[in-house]
């Protein structure tokens, strides 16, 4: 390889890199108006399974994008984390023996309950 491909192969991955950091810098400026499409773009939509709503995982995708890159409020972070497992809701189902589900589980649900 001669000393012109060199140089040229360095002033490309010079501008590939430089083009890849301004593209991050361009990602986390924006308002939080494109992390929103991209969270309506992949929230669940393909996904039935997942036990959160769209509007739950594009207020995380929100909420991880401010800590990272806005505020580093970490206090703020939890609190979404907190507000979207608290609406979690669905069916639990045990399978056990009678005797467990008559002696044990009732003491234990009991406990579950109140914590």
């Amino acid at each position: 390889m001669g000393l012109g491909n060199r140089i040229v192969s360095v002033v490309c991955a010079i501008c590939l890199a430089v083009s890849f950091v301004a593209a991050g810098f361009v990602a986390v400026a924006v308002p939080d108006n494109a992390t929103t499409s991209l969270a309506d773009a992949y929230a669940g939509a393909t996904n039935p399974t997942t036990p959160f709503s769209h509007e739950e995982l594009c207020d995380m995708a929100l909420a991880g994008k401010r800590y990272t890159f806005d505020k580093n409020d970490r206090f703020a972070l939890n609190q979404a984390i907190y507000d979207i497992n608290e609406t979690v809701a669905g069916t639990l189902r045990i399978a056990t023996f009678t005797s467990v589900s008559t002696q044990w589980l009732p003491t234990i649900i009991r406990k579950f309950q109140a914590d």
